[in-house]
């Protein structure tokens, strides 16, 4: 059976919430309630469309190309001759600096491998700490590139950014965005930007860019990264959205936002670690042997007494 969704994922979200802690104090539990903030996981996914619903992107496209075109806009065909005549696009120096970097990244590539596969077969703990060490600044370094390499072509894109055809696309994606986006929340499908109207969904989704909040500028990034990279590539597998899930963290503002996750985990989980410590310190201390004053003393019976009590019995 086909999935309903072209991938679903979760969020997090920094929410207050009410927190029960129980404390032990003089042998009792003790029961408080507060508010903390919490990294809470939302979830949301992209519908799978219909071919009807293809055919009416497709369309919409169509028609913003024609539209831009008629509006005096040029094609991408008379802009790639344009900058031809002018040269190109990148100078000889950029060019080669373009290209040492995506061998490096190709040669990173191959050393994070090699180190992943030596550290996964070695039984040496040393090794591996090591290993995890060197893996560690291998893939900051990719990423840096990755970083690198994404503004290069950026700048080439920036030549496009007034033909048609990319006007024309990224209004698509933003009509896309609108209408496969789902909230997936408290046991409910529903679409995440309110209205029945395209005009009604980008008002909405006016609103939500207005927020300050930190959450929804987040997810909206994620909204429109996975479904950008759909409507370029067609990618229509759980496992292909997984992978260029990786490069996320270059859109920016993603890597402050998911630091500030990453901190109040930390935070959380050394909290949980010292009460959980704190009770078991407490739970000791109950099971300790009781003082010999406060025991309470038991009658000695002598074998004497234990004969005679058998006589009288008998008699």
């Amino acid at each position: 059976m086909k999935n309903k969704y072209l991938h679903t994922f979760n969020v997090p979200r920094i929410e207050e919430v009410e927190v029960v802690e129980k404390r032990m104090e003089d042998g009792q539990e003790i029961k408080i309630t507060k508010k903390e903030k919490k990294v809470v996981e939302r979830k949301y996914g992209l519908l799978a469309p219909k071919r009807s619903k293809l055919e009416e992107g497709e369309m919409y496209y169509a028609a913003r190309v024609s539209e831009n075109i008629k509006n005096g806009i040029l094609p991408t065909s008379i802009l790639i001759r344009k900058f031809d005549e002018q040269g190109g696009f990148l100078s000889d120096s950029e060019l080669k600096y373009q290209n040492a970097m995506r061998e490096e990244i190709v040669e990173i590539s191959r050393m994070i491998d090699d180190i992943s596969k030596e550290s996964k077969a070695s039984i040496n703990e040393q090794f591996k700490l090591e290993s995890e060490k060197k893996l560690e600044i291998l893939i900051d370094r990719y990423y840096d590139i990755q970083e690198e390499l994404v503004k290069i072509q950026q700048s080439i894109d920036s030549f496009f950014e007034q033909s048609a055809e990319i006007k024309a696309r990224n209004k698509t994606i933003i009509w896309w965005i609108l209408n496969i986006s789902y909230d997936l929340n408290d046991s409910k499908e529903e679409h995440f930007f309110k209205g029945k109207t395209l005009d009604e969904k980008l008002n909405s989704l006016d609103d939500l860019e207005e927020s300050e909040e930190e959450f929804i500028g987040y997810l909206i990034k994620k909204l429109s990264y996975f479904v950008s990279y759909w409507f370029s590539s067609r990618i229509n597998k759980e496992e292909q959205f997984k992978e260029i899930e990786k490069n996320f963290r270059l859109i920016n503002g993603v890597k402050e936002y998911e630091q500030k996750i990453k901190e109040l985990l930390e935070k959380d989980a050394k909290v949980a670690d010292a009460v959980k410590a704190a009770n078991t310190t407490e739970e000791a201390a109950k099971t300790e042997k009781v003082p010999e004053a406060e025991k309470v003393p038991v009658a000695e019976v002598k074998p004497v007494e234990v004969v005679k009590a058998a006589e009288e019995q008998k008699a």
